[in-house]
């Protein structure tokens, strides 16, 4: 038989030499490049992950060198080449996907612009995010305290590894989706998931949790530890998903609940037989909660209650002529016990008493984003404003970065812009595709064309909005700016 090889020091040099290789493999990607560009997170993700191969590289480089003497001790000195391999493993996963969102394939006006909303709210005034692609449909956001916890693991082992950049968030969107305007307001849920984590917000509920438990279970005395335990986890996973629609309209406004009616195709739940009293007829899969997500009528029910308090939003919103409105006024006519959660994890009964549980804690997850976005402008004024005068110019396919109201020239800022064009999107597209000659409305292709001029159009007046603001004075008003020096011509 052949003779086993003896582990000790030439062993460590051929593993440590095999996995410097594999980490040296991950950081040439993350180059210095002139071209693609990138935003300024993303090069300080590249960057972190380039210092941090560095000082991989060098711990690797001698750690055969400094193996202990004591044979009682190898395993464990091994062990180290496992933490760093798997940690770097994770780390892998990241990388290829952001360095394919450049600014090119991403929208990255839009996401500047979210951001520097976000940076208004107290205590968030330096967050900022790293972009990747997703190969599926959806929105991500990637939970910074387990890529902090992966980068506290190297740092423990490798004396030179810095921590994780501080206030540097993570959000994966669908690769297709670099040019579309109205769905990537769904980053701004995403975002919520960063808020939510970064305030600790699931700790802070648990006291609300579990006195809306103790109410909804009273007739389950016989409940177990771990029933009791999975019960808090459905409500904080619930909570966490309202928490951050609640947080987006608050971001954005109601675009956002537009966009989400949008993503996932509600307007099937309106009845085309005018003789039908309500109007609509809910599907299964419109009410049913998930073991993760609320029932999306449950959620768009809550963004209603939302629009409707005292942020002003609501005569706005239902102001506007399109289904989607028709949607949200269906869900939000939904009485609580027409949603249903069932899993075979737990007796029915059980299932049902624990959702009623969710149903009293829902107006304490929205007090809760109304107290971490305090002072922050919903931007309902300013779309009052300037709304009709950004329709108008994208009715004439104008970038609408600057508008005039008989006495002085404005420039509106991200809430009113994206609510605006998603207003004009909605009912008023038909004027734009009929003012030009050879296009026709009821052709899918050519109003998907204009959609798409429109979402330019806007996606221009935002990232214009950035440098029309920085002019020497310019006057702010609200949340938009008036500008300088002009009068009426």
């Amino acid at each position: 038989m052949p003779r086993r090889a003896q582990l000790g020091v030439e062993t460590l040099r051929i593993d440590a030499a095999a996995l410097f290789s594999f980490v040296d493999s991950i950081c040439q990607f993350c180059v210095d490049r002139d071209s693609p560009a990138y935003l300024e997170p993303s090069k300080d993700f590249f960057k972190y992950i380039r210092d941090l191969g560095d000082a991989t590289k060098a711990y690797l480089n001698v750690f055969s060198e400094k193996a202990p003497r004591d044979p009682r001790l190898y395993q464990g000195y091994r062990q180290k080449l496992e933490t760093i391999r798997s940690a770097w493993f994770e780390f892998h996963q990241f990388i290829k996907p952001a360095i394919d969102a450049d600014t090119l394939s991403m929208p990255y006006s839009l996401v500047e612009a979210l951001t520097g909303r976000l940076n208004e709210v107290k205590d968030l005034d330096k967050t900022r995010f790293v972009l990747f692609h997703l190969d599926e449909v959806n929105y991500l956001q990637i939970r910074v305290s387990e890529v902090k916890r992966t980068a506290d693991r190297l740092s423990i082992i490798i004396p030179d590894a810095q921590p994780f950049p501080a206030d540097l968030g993570m959000i994966g969107i669908p690769y297709s989706q670099s040019s579309p305007l109205f769905l990537n307001c769904l980053i701004a849920h995403e975002i919520g998931h960063f808020v939510f984590q970064k305030f600790d917000r699931k700790k802070r509920l648990l006291p609300d949790v579990q006195k809306c438990l103790n109410a909804s279970l009273a007739a389950h005395a016989g409940a177990t530890a771990e029933m009791l335990d999975w019960s808090r986890d459905r409500l904080l996973s619930w909570a966490e998903e309202l928490f951050c629609d609640l947080f987006a309209i608050l971001l954005v406004g109601p675009c956002y609940a537009l966009a989400y009616v949008e993503l996932f195709g509600l307007t099937t739940v309106l009845n085309p037989d005018p003789g039908v009293a309500s109007g609509y007829s809910v599907t299964a899969e419109s009410i049913i909660f998930s073991r993760s997500h609320p029932a999306d009528l449950f959620r768009l029910k809550q963004h209603v209650a939302l629009l409707q308090g005292n942020i002003g939003w609501w005569p706005k919103v239902s102001a506007i002529r399109s289904h989607y409105i028709d949607v949200l006024e269906a869900a939000s006519s939904l009485p609580d016990d027409k949603f249903f959660f069932y899993t075979d994890e737990q007796p029915a009964a059980y299932c049902v008493d624990t959702l009623k549980g969710f149903f009293a804690l829902a107006p304490t997850v929205q007090n809760t984003v109304s107290e971490i976005t305090q002072g922050l402008d919903p931007g309902v004024r300013d779309y009052e404003r300037f709304g009709a005068l950004i329709e108008s110019h994208l009715e004439q396919a104008v970038v609408p970065s600057t508008v005039f109201d008989g006495k002085d020239h404005w420039y509106p800022d991200t809430v009113a812009l994206l609510n605006a064009s998603m207003k004009f999107s909605l009912e008023s597209l038909e004027k734009l595709i009929n003012s030009v000659q050879n296009q026709k409305a009821f052709l899918a292709g050519h109003r998907s064309r204009w959609l798409n001029r429109v979402e330019s159009l806007t996606s221009k007046a935002i990232e214009d909005h950035y440098l029309l603001v920085t002019e020497k004075g310019k006057v702010p008003v609200g949340s938009s700016f008036k500008r300088p020096d002009l009068s009426s011509p």
